[in-house]
């Protein structure tokens, strides 16, 4: 038996520390009467909590038996969603990455704007970024894609960075945003 804590990936670190221990609270008060609960309890109540994309954090929303949570310190979003423990888990669940600490060690920041030979064959990969009117810096998924211009195909990087930004944005969109206007980059950050 085992609870998962998925957190949104892009999520500063000690929000997401703080998510991931509310939502073992909230899932627990949810279903604490279920005979599954209870198992869970009476053994070694196995937690695991992982870091998922956007749109892991979407999909997995619809499996049953969760609790979602949001964080006002993040401006309302939804930060975390606990299951109820299980001893048996969608297949999905063991493709999710575990949330670990990143290595220590200083970031290099660059204003070189990641392309898709930084993802290093990876299909999708993390970035660090300051800059722009960010406060603080966050961690920014970039995914290899393909635009369409002028009726061509294009390879092109898409990134997603949270916030107050449309989903998903081509490199080349990102000057058109003041906010993201010299952006420093740090990554990719490696895989757990």
């Amino acid at each position: 038996m085992k609870m998962y804590i998925l957190i949104r990936a892009e999520a500063p670190l000690g929000l997401a520390i703080v998510a991931a221990a509310h939502a073992s609270l909230a899932a627990y008060l949810k279903f604490q009467d279920d005979p599954d609960v209870k198992a869970w309890l009476a053994g070694p109540f196995r937690k695991v909590v992982c870091a998922v994309t956007a749109q892991q954090f979407e999909e997995a929303k619809a499996f049953p038996d969760r609790v979602v949570l949001t964080e006002s310190a993040w401006e309302g979003r939804e930060i975390a969603v606990a299951f109820k423990p299980r001893a048996e888990w969608p297949k999905a669940f063991q493709f999710y990455r575990l949330f670990k600490e990143l290595k220590k060690g200083p970031l290099q920041f660059s204003k070189k704007t990641p392309s898709a030979a930084d993802l290093q064959g990876r299909g999708e990969a993390y970035f660090w970024v300051r800059g722009g009117s960010f406060n603080r810096p966050l961690i920014v998924q970039a995914s290899n894609g393909v635009r369409t211009i002028e009726g061509k195909p294009e390879p092109e990087l898409n990134f997603t960075f949270g916030a107050n930004f449309p989903p998903n944005l081509w490199s080349s969109q990102l000057s058109e945003y003041a906010a993201l206007r010299g952006l420093e980059w740090a990554g990719p950050i490696p895989e757990a």
